[in-house]
């Protein structure tokens, strides 16, 4: 399966239905680095985990607060 190949990132993403342009806005980067870091694991260091990381937090905590949305 397709989903197999997929990178941690992209499987939570996706999971939490986190489009690509709504984790870029969040790190501040482009949707480009984003497809780039979830595609190319040569593209993945130690400081794009830890902003993508921030991200998440960033995208549900703004998502909480205006919805009540949940992860669980």
């Amino acid at each position: 399966m397709a989903e197999q190949n997929m990178c941690r990132m992209t499987q939570l993403r996706l999971r939490y239905g986190i489009s690509q342009a709504d984790l870029a806005n969040a790190a501040g980067v482009s949707r480009q680095l984003i497809s780039l870091i979830e595609l190319d694991t040569a593209s993945q260091s130690k400081g794009h985990e830890a902003l993508i990381r921030r991200a998440f937090s960033a995208v549900i905590a703004s998502r909480r607060r205006l919805t009540g949305w949940r992860t669980s």
